[in-house]
This record gives structure tokens, sequence and C-alpha cells, in this order.
């Protein structure tokens, strides 16, 4: 899975944390600093093991957590229709 931002949100950090406009489901979202993390790495090229691992790196935290982390933003940000499926990958 190469998760990927949906380009047409507009997204801005306040404070550290992620805030994003979803102006065509007329939505405003507010990611924490880990979810802010986790976004700023779907590019589409990077797998959802390597931001695990990325996020296990930054946070101090062990890959199981980071992985099972991860893989629960993925599904809410999924869920939130935020995520493109034009993918690629490059991993």
């Amino acid at each position: 899975m190469y998760p990927r931002q949906r380009p047409d949100l507009k997204a801005r950090i306040v404070d550290g944390e992620t805030v994003l406009l979803d102006r065509a489901a007329g939505r405003v979202h507010q990611l924490n600093a880990t979810a802010s993390f986790v976004w700023s790495k779907l590019d589409g090229i990077a797998s959802a093991e390597k931001v695990a691992a990325e996020v296990a790196e930054a946070f101090d935290v062990d890959p199981q957590t980071a992985a099972r982390d991860v893989d629960a933003l993925l599904a809410q940000f999924g869920a939130l229709n935020l995520l493109t499926d034009d993918v690629k990958g490059g991993d």
C-alpha cells in the first residue's frame, strides 16, 4: 500500500498540528502531531511500512506499535475520503 493525500485538500500547519480543509465535503480536520507527521509522508511513493518505520524512529516507539498506529490512521484517513486511489508506489 502506497497511500497518497488527495491533491485537492488544503493543508496548513498551526502550532505543530495540521489543519486540512476538504472543500468538496465541506469539512475541516485537525490532526495531532503524530497524525500530522504521518500525513506529511503520504506521497504515494512511500509504502505504509516505510511510514511506520519512520514513525517508530521519530517517536521512539516499537515497530509493532508504530505499524498498528499507522494502519489505524490510514483507515481513518480512508474512511474520511482524504486519500486518493491514484497511487504508483516506489520503495
